[in-house]
């Protein structure tokens, strides 16, 4: 049996906006993938025939997947089917199933649709192969993001055995709505999957179907939404309804078409993008050298658990989570939603670093710039919105004692980084932005002026790293040595990199190292990427 991975990426986490039909927000989506331990199942509505085979899919690493969670909040309810082989019925048997929301062992949203072609590709029919290929043209053509949920994405499950795939399989689609598209961008995105379909079946291939997944109307199916696209140029068409398939529960929205303004975008940032900027910033904060007792492409720094390849692999698994951040953000969640992803998202960081712990602090903190900048239309209000938005939910956020952070904030009463959020990152807005902005002013390199914001971060931050490893006195060391470095010019001398490769030296002999102040650095690369479209406007 061949599972595909589930370490990579975990589902977007979703609720309708306020002034639209308002659904429970949750962690769980349809179409999810779900580990589970077979202890943890509930058979007691299964069939007792089929109890060995459910119990012998999960003991072999398969996963089910989510129909629909509990719209019960204290009642965390979470309804799973699983598709087996049936060799005697000649066909797969489809079961249903539920556990508790806690009992998941790990989940991700449904399979990419490069993800199926990278495991599938040699094992499927040409008809197959070529509406995929087709696909994904579309898919680079209009920017969507597409996965693969039903029969094809069961295949996976069974690499090489046409198990589930038969000869009026369908191929089933879940499209993330362009949510910054013109309507007639979306009209021909829509038309040309209808085009694709007839021409597959046209051709002997699959009959594509599936769902939009709108982040303010829930999952619609693509060929409804291709029709109300049609009728809104109609001038005597005002009202219609369309069915919408929420995390918990399915319902009919109604849309006034006449409300419909194609020219007016909802938000400022595309989600996508977002997610590109702070991976990019990340990458950015990892490659740079010299940096104070930090891990770089020329030594380890202060630490002995990881190196710049471990640093590239966790930032590689961090893609498009920030993206999952966007999204939320953009469907109206709340912070303890925000909170759930990024343990998500930590999950899935430290198994690619077999649990060292390289990004939960920019996890956190970028997590909260890409939610803020998702539903902000002013680029330089961006860290102020996080904390008018979440802020009080911040400080009232517990994280588990085997956080340092935590562990620090009980010792010795430091507001961290839930401080440093909740008031709007003023170590961010007042310092580090300030000097990347100012040395790239200088016709500095982005580099340069990274390190910049970096040793202002350092002198200004309560860094809870530099705290963990060198309490208090550790802090105050290592701020000063900031301090001087900028009373000596800081990067503005031409010799800037042979002092910071001396003090760099120094943190290493003190075993110091001011991950916190990095993490802030690498945000303010992300919100300078936010006001270059708006400069070059």
């Amino acid at each position: 049996m061949f599972a595909i991975s589930h370490l990579n990426r975990h589902p977007i986490q979703t609720e309708l906006r306020a002034d639209l039909v308002l659904d429970r927000s949750a962690l769980f989506q349809r179409h999810d993938w779900v580990w589970l331990s077979p202890s943890r199942i509930n058979l007691s509505k299964v069939d007792a025939s089929q109890h060995e085979a459910v119990k012998s899919w999960l003991h072999a690493g398969a996963a089910v997947v989510t129909r629909r969670s509990s719209d019960d909040v204290a009642n965390s309810i979470l309804r799973l089917g699983v598709c087996l082989p049936n060799e005697r019925a000649g066909k797969p048997s489809r079961i249903a199933l539920s556990c508790n929301e806690s009992d998941v062992i790990s989940h991700r949203p449904a399979l990419l649709l490069d993800e199926i072609q990278q495991t599938l590709q040699e094992h499927l029919t040409e008809p197959w192969v070529n509406v995929l290929r087709a696909l994904s043209r579309l898919q680079a053509r209009f920017g969507i993001l597409i996965r693969i949920y039903g029969s094809l994405a069961w295949q996976t499950q069974h690499q090489g055995k046409s198990i589930f795939i038969r000869e009026r399989s369908d191929l089933d689609l879940l499209v993330d709505f362009p949510l910054d598209a013109s309507e007639s961008t979306q009209r021909r995105m829509l038309q040309a999957l209808q085009d694709l379909s007839d021409q597959s079946e046209s051709l002997g291939g699959p009959h594509i179907d599936g769902e939009l997944r709108h982040a303010q109307f829930g999952d619609v199916s693509w060929q409804e939404w291709l029709q109300v696209s049609q009728l809104s140029s109609t001038p005597k068409t005002n009202h219609i309804r369309i069915l919408s398939k929420l995390p918990s529960s399915v319902k009919l929205v109604s849309l006034d078409i006449q409300d419909k303004n194609p020219s007016n975008k909802l938000f400022s940032f595309d989600p996508k993008q977002l997610d590109e900027w702070a991976i990019s910033a990340l990458t950015a904060e990892a490659m740079a050298w010299p940096k104070p007792g930090l891990v770089s492409p020329v030594d380890t720094g202060s630490h002995e658990d990881m190196d710049i390849q471990l640093l590239l692999a966790a930032i590689s698994s961090l893609r498009l989570w920030f993206y999952e951040f966007a999204r939320a953000a953009q469907a109206g969640a709340a912070f303890k939603d925000l909170a759930a992803i990024g343990r998500a998202a930590e999950a899935v960081m430290m198994r690619a670093t077999d649990g060292v712990n390289v990004y939960r602090g920019a996890i956190f903190n970028l997590g909260l710039l890409v939610s803020s900048a998702a539903i902000s239309s002013d680029a330089s209000d961006v860290p102020c919105l996080v904390a008018r938005r979440w802020g009080p939910s911040i400080l009232q956020h517990r994280a588990p004692n085997s956080y340092h952070g935590e562990q620090l904030r009980a010792r010795l009463g430091t507001g961290g980084a839930l401080q440093e959020a909740a008031s709007g990152f003023p170590t961010l807005t007042q310092y580090v932005l300030p000097a990347f902005l100012q040395a790239k002013a200088r016709g500095y390199s982005e580099e340069r002026a990274l390190i910049a914001g970096l040793m202002l971060s350092i002198q200004n931050l309560e860094d809870t790293n530099l705290l963990w490893r060198g309490g208090p006195k550790g802090l105050a060391w290592a701020q000063q040595q900031a301090v001087a470095f900028h009373r000596e010019g800081g990067v503005n001398r031409e010799d800037w990199r042979q002092v910071l490769t001396q003090i760099h030296s120094r943190f290493i002999e003190r075993r110091l190292s001011p991950g916190g102040s990095a993490d802030i650095a690498s945000c303010a690369l992300f919100l300078s990427r936010l006001a270059e479209p708006k400069l070059s406007a």
